[in-house]
């Protein structure tokens, strides 16, 4: 059959979640661009990523953005965020749900000297599927999100391992991606 499919056809039907790798890359790329950035680029990467997210979940981070001044402290400390990636796994018993490890460099100005923190957090992020449209291609939305600090022998083995990176020549996961440290 040509042309456009009937209303509710199983095309338009469509919904996001049913593909690991399609998921999973999805969590990357919101991760990426929530905790990736700097006074100049922060609107816009806050912007892609809060447009990911549930309209009940922005409202809720925006509001605590807010009240926090968050925006405010960036500028004023010129606070830089590098996100580094170093383990991604799916909850078991939980769709799309996920626990990220990763270190994140927070360097920022204080009285004319720079501080670096390394935060090594595990970051739980849960997605929900929609249908696939314009405005949603992805067919996702991210749920909930939330980090918490990891201390002790854990937080040290994080903080010395080597990014995760994409690699052609590396052993597929669980996920089916073709993940490997950085060497």
């Amino acid at each position: 059959m040509l042309g456009k499919p009937a209303k509710g056809a199983v095309s338009d039907l469509a919904t996001g979640g049913t593909d690991e790798f399609l998921d999973e890359a999805f969590v990357k790329r919101f991760l990426t661009s929530y905790l990736n950035y700097s006074p100049t680029d922060v609107d816009d990467h806050w912007a892609g990523s809060l447009n990911m997210m549930t309209r009940n979940l922005r409202a809720y981070r925006l509001k605590a953005m807010g009240d926090d001044d968050t925006r405010g402290k960036i500028d004023d400390g010129q606070v830089q965020s590098v996100f580094h990636l170093r383990e991604i796994d799916a909850v078991s018993g939980e769709p799309l749900t996920y626990l990220i490890y990763g270190v994140k460099d927070v360097h920022h100005l204080s009285n004319g000297n720079e501080t670096t923190d390394h935060f090594v957090n595990e970051y739980r992020v849960r997605l929900i599927a929609d249908k696939r449209s314009d405005v949603n291609p992805d067919g996702l939305w991210i749920a909930d999100y939330s980090e918490r600090p990891i201390d002790g022998e854990r937080r040290d083995r994080i903080l010395n391992a080597p990014d995760a990176t994409l690699e052609s020549d590396a052993v597929q996961n669980k996920g089916g991606q073709r993940w490997k440290p950085r060497s």
